[in-house]
């Protein structure tokens, strides 16, 4: 930025050393040829004036550009950096200071007009009155030059807004046609050359032709374009006064000349020539730009309102990536969609399907509640409208509830006292009476003219409703519905995204619940299993969710440190998931204490933990128990069974599933239990193999549809039984998993305990 600084700074040096030259150039020749009648001939001074007045006028032009070319602090390109009305405005105060320099020097120095003299080589030349015409000539060529050059550099970059292919060529080619039409006046000292003509006519055109490059226009406001049409004739008037001004200099005296064009003649031919076509180009674009702004006034408003629907649409779009609140959507949503379609009321109601009001019932609906055929409309959010007035509305144009639930469809009312859809068709002065009095009273009707209503959809679903209002009659129009539709749309997009994002918040928390829920339930469970002389034990629980309502446990039932007696009981709630494992935790409790009460009798547990379970269990719950007790001296285990799946023992004398009489705990209160439950007591020899197991393995289902059951069971026990407890208890597992792995699938908590002999 310094270097460019540094550039502008040498641009102006050479601009001011060429004036100056000039300068002195013009005074030079007025004192050689003063009290002559015919102009001495320095042909040579003439063309090195007009060479030094190139270099001077390039010289400004360069930093002129320069300077308006810097883009702002702020911005990020140059590309667009001029304001039409801000130009115009600057422009017009240029044209008032020009105005006021010219009429003090008019008054000032009265005689500084151009006399026509006879000139060597020429047919006529203008000459300067006095030393004052010399300075007056220079103000008004520097200053008109300084005028032109910016308007010229503010028209080429109005012209190359929006820019299309050819705009830069037909650009440069007036600029070069003007070039070459001034050159042809180089060292000539009258105001007329033919070659010049010619081209400056073709110039001309190529002016006209760049003049309707004006798509800036359409991005103007119409606040903008009311300034930029009224400053345009101001600027021109003023153009108009400073000639007039200039012209008022001229004497009375025959042949005498003044204006804008003699002076800049005068000062050089070729640069003079550049700035009048420049002045004229401008003065086309100018005009050729108020005309057009003419014929684009009545359409601003409309292009205004598709600008601020598209920054809504914009804003929208943005707002919905960041926020995930539905209730800050909710508001944000009636504060876009009013501002687009210029609605002065709107609400937003959310619905609620039958199924979902049955599941929330006992919590108050917030805001305004309003019935539908199949649920529920709940507003949320109100704009320039109370709760009271939407619910009169609804109650009395409940078809538009009916349309958006039933049809899912957009319903616009344009008159709510003459819809047919209520029934209002009246007479002219029926209506007239209506129109009072709703006006008069201030009732619905004249509070609600016009209205829209836009169905919320997400993945086929019905989540709201959006109305739009105004107090007047037919307020809305087809580019109206289509912009409150589209708003519509995202908000539905965004509310279901909203409610996506909380459920999956909601359910990662339940995991993370469910994961800690786990791993204490894991705890629950033997981590470890004690070693048994005479006795391999080995025992696991798979839960078919995160957490399941399965049950095993080891207890040592003797009274010293060496294990004589022992227990082990596996069980299964009903029902799978978290209610399953607090009812899980329970039972473990409950079995821990009873079995240091009832050491040698599984019967008698079985009878009291019923008593203490039926107290906590739900109606619908109740728990299945398999309980035995070893005595390690004797091998002999005593069951007793509450419910549940028989064991298996598998023996050299052959296999057998241990089914013993018995029912669930928590069916029954206790007698129909007590008199059913009963112990058997079966004596293991070396080898025997003894499992305890819930009902997952037996219903573990194949891709045919068929069970695990008990012969594929006691098969798997009989092929693993000469292997530890702890081979035999995953031979199981393989077994079940090599049933389901073919489109099969376990459905339930899966337990094995097994117990083997050595």
């Amino acid at each position: 930025m310094q270097k460019r600084n540094r550039f502008t700074y040498l641009l102006l040096i050479i601009a001011l050393v060429c004036e100056a030259a000039v300068f002195i150039i013009d005074v030079a020749l007025w004192y050689s040829r003063r009290g002559n009648a015919v102009e001495l001939e320095y042909v040579g001074a003439y063309y090195f004036k007009d060479i030094l007045s190139v270099v001077l006028f390039l010289s400004l032009a360069m930093a002129i550009r320069s300077i308006y070319g810097r883009p702002a602090a702020n911005a990020r390109t140059n590309a667009w950096t001029i304001e039409p009305a801000k130009a115009l405005w600057g422009g017009v105060l240029t044209v008032f200071v020009f105005i006021c320099v010219a009429l003090f020097l008019n008054a000032a120095f009265p005689k500084s007009a151009y006399q026509e003299i006879k000139a060597l080589g020429e047919d006529l030349a203008l000459s300067e009155q006095s030393v004052f015409t010399i300075v007056k000539s220079h103000l008004v060529a520097l200053g008109t030059g300084l005028f032109a050059l910016s308007g010229l550099y503010v028209i080429e970059r109005l012209i190359f807004f929006r820019r299309s292919k050819n705009t830069r060529s037909n650009f440069l080619v007036a600029v070069g046609l003007m070039v070459i039409s001034s050159l042809f006046m180089f060292g000539s000292r009258n105001m007329e050359g033919g070659f010049s003509l010619f081209f400056t006519v073709l110039a001309m055109l190529m002016m006209t032709a760049n003049a309707f490059r004006l798509q800036w226009i359409l991005s103007l406001s119409r606040r903008d374009k009311l300034r930029t049409l009224l400053l345009i004739p101001v600027l021109m008037i003023g153009g108009g006064i400073f000639e007039a001004v200039l012209l008022s200099s001229a004497s009375d005296a025959a042949k005498t000349h003044a204006g804008t064009q003699v002076c800049l003649h005068a000062y050089s031919g070729v640069a003079g020539h550049f700035i009048l076509l420049t002045l004229l180009f401008i003065f086309i674009y100018l005009a050729t730009s108020f005309f057009w702004l003419l014929l684009h006034l009545p359409t601003s408003e409309a292009f205004e309102k598709k600008t601020q629907e598209m920054r809504s649409l914009y804003a929208m779009s943005r707002f919905i990536t960041d926020v995930r609140d539905e209730e800050k959507i909710y508001d944000s949503l009636l504060a876009y969609t009013s501002g687009s379609s210029g609605a002065t009321m709107s609400w937003l109601d959310i619905y609620e399907p039958a199924e979902a009001i049955e599941t929330a019932k006992g919590r108050p609906l917030n805001g305004h509640a309003a019935e539908a055929p199949v649920g529920k409309f709940k507003t949320v959010s109100l704009r320039n409208i109370n709760a009271e007035t939407v619910h009169r509305f609804l109650k009395q144009a409940s078809f538009v509830q009916q349309g958006i639930v039933v049809k899912k469809e957009i319903i616009q009312v344009d008159d709510l006292l003459t819809d047919y859809r209520l029934g209002k068709q009246a007479s002219f002065f029926t209506l007239a009476q209506r129109r009072f009095n709703a006006f008069r009273k201030g009732t619905p009707d004249g509070l609600i003219s016009s209205l829209v209503a836009v169905p919320l959809i997400a993945r086929k679903q019905l989540i709201g409703a959006l109305y739009v209002a105004k107090d007047i009659e037919y307020g809305f129009v087809k580019d109206d519905v289509e912009v409150i539709s589209t708003f519509a749309d995202q908000a539905a997009a965004v509310i279901d995204n909203s409610r996506l994002i909380k459920e999956s918040i909601e359910r990662e928390r339940l995991q993370q619940e469910l994961f800690i829920a786990q791993k204490i339930q894991l705890q629950l469970l033997p981590q470890s299993l004690p070693q048994v002389d005479c006795f391999d034990l080995d025992g696991i629980s798979y839960p078919a969710y995160e957490v399941g309502g399965d049950y095993y446990d080891f207890v040592n039932l003797s009274e010293g440190k060496t294990i004589e007696k022992f227990g082990v009981v596996i069980a299964d709630v009903s029902g799978k998931g978290t209610s399953a494992a607090f009812y899980m935790a329970e039972l473990k409790g409950i079995f821990q204490s009873l079995s240091r009460i009832y050491p040698d009798s599984p019967k008698d547990l079985l009878i009291k933990a019923n008593e203490t379970l039926t107290r906590g269990l739900e109606k619908k719950a109740f728990v299945s128990v398999l309980y035995g007790v070893v005595d390690v001296a004797t091998k002999e285990l005593t069951l007793a069974n509450a419910g549940h799946c028989p064991a298996i023992l598998v023996s050299q004398r052959g296999n057998r599933v241990v089914r013993l009489q018995g029912m669930a705990l928590g069916l029954d209160k206790g007698k129909i239990f007590n008199r059913n439950v009963s112990n058997e007591t079966l004596r293991l020899e070396t080898g025997d193999v003894v499992v305890f197991y819930t009902d997952g393995v037996l219903e573990a289902v194949s891709g045919n549809g068929e069970e695990f059951g008990f012969e594929r069971l006691t098969l798997a026990i009989e092929r693993s039984k000469h292997k530890c407890a702890a081979e035999i208890k995953a031979d199981v597992f393989s077994a079940v998993n090599h049933f389901t792995e073919q489109g099969g699938s376990v459905n339930d908590d899966l337990t094995i305990f097994v117990i083997k002999a050595c």
